[in-house]
């Protein structure tokens, strides 16, 4: 389903406490960089720059389009964005012209109506689609997040996602684009923490029907109507517990493996 979450404009190149938990700003050490090291789908380098309060200000973004064999086929320019922070006020600017502004909390977090936090951690979302009230709905346990549950009120269909959890502590502080097929809008809102707290761990395996499926029942290829699929984690780590290198298995079809820099 399509949500009309604010600044899902961005035109990108391609689809504790709470100030001292585990998001990327509090973190001992920053994300640099996520290049690719192989795969065989579509995917994209990423760079980040910070200010002197671990606030991301320039990202950059590259698409990288590779053939089902693992050839690199295409490398599109990179794309620059800049962020602008003015009290509790975000502007971004993609290639130094004006995008658009949003709002934060105190704690860094998306300041919307529609978006529900409990103790920092986000518990749904609230939208309209063709005129239907929808939501997302978020589960957590034990400080990770195990299901999200997307479903509008007279519309067919649902998307539900699970994820199983590794041992490894997530020190980074965001986990959703570890699947290599985001978009690099949603690697920026979650490394910057604008959609509250991350999972403790890292994940191993994420779980997804979009075709509808009931939330009651155990999420399985049976109890799934149809796209089912799972994606695999693994990963690679320095001396510091930090992943180095992290490993995306869909459906054992399509991998990505990324490598990921920190500031020292």
């Amino acid at each position: 389903m399509k949500k009309l979450i604010l600044l899902l404009f961005i035109p990108l190149v391609f689809g504790c406490s709470e100030d001292d938990h585990n998001n990327n700003i509090n973190s001992s050490r920053l994300v640099e960089s996520i290049t690719i090291l192989s795969a065989n789908t579509t995917t994209g380098n990423y760079w980040f720059q910070y200010d002197d309060e671990n606030r991301i200000i320039a990202f950059e973004v590259q698409k990288l389009t590779y053939s089902s064999s693992g050839e690199l086929v295409e490398e599109s320019p990179i794309v620059v964005y800049n962020m602008e922070y003015i009290d509790n006020v975000v502007q971004l600017y993609g290639n130094d012209s004006y995008i658009g502004e949003f709002s934060l909390t105190e704690n860094g977090h998306y300041d919307l109506d529609n978006w529900n936090f409990t103790n920092g951690y986000l518990q749904s979302i609230n939208y309209l689609e063709n005129d239907n009230e929808c939501a997302e709905e978020y589960s957590w346990v034990n400080d990770n997040l195990v299901e999200t549950y997307d479903s509008c009120e007279e519309l067919s269909g649902a998307a539900r996602k699970q994820w199983e959890y590794s041992n490894h502590t997530n020190k980074i502080g965001t986990f959703m684009w570890w699947w290599g097929g985001g978009s690099g809008y949603a690697i920026l809102q979650y490394l910057s923490g604008w959609r509250g707290l991350a999972s403790e761990n890292l994940p191993s395996i994420r779980k997804s029907c979009y075709s509808g499926s009931d939330p009651n029942l155990p999420m399985s290829q049976e109890n799934c109507q149809s796209q089912y699929s799972q994606t695999h984690y693994s990963y690679e780590f320095d001396s510091q517990g930090y992943p180095t290198i992290i490993n995306h298995n869909h459906d054992n079809s399509s991998y990505v493996s990324a490598v990921v820099t920190y500031l020292d």
